[in-house]
């Protein structure tokens, strides 16, 4: 595996949803992440099931392949540090795309 893809985006009320994926060097497409999106409770639980040492990149900041109406975005504060915060413990490395 060469990694995970982990993207975030906003929704229309504000939540944000979080599609993580194998790690691949395409393009994602807008159909493809919504299909895989989870809650940030899920994605914690998630990212504990991947094997230790798994290098994550946080595409926050990304396009994708088709016209797109995602707000691509990082959490709140909080819960971004939760996020990181489970992923240690488990320890993986989550690099954030900025």
């Amino acid at each position: 595996m060469k990694g995970a893809e982990l993207y975030s985006w906003r929704d229309q009320g504000g939540y944000v949803w979080y599609a993580l994926l194998p790690g691949t060097n395409r393009t994602k497409g807008t159909k493809e992440l919504t299909d895989s999106k989870v809650s940030s409770g899920y994605l914690k639980h998630v990212l504990k099931s991947l094997p230790s040492k798994t290098p994550v990149l946080w595409n926050n900041l990304v396009g994708v392949a088709d016209k797109s109406t995602l707000e691509f975005s990082l959490p709140d504060d909080t819960t971004l540090k939760e996020i990181l915060k489970s992923a240690e413990v488990v320890d993986l490395k989550i690099t954030i795309v900025k």
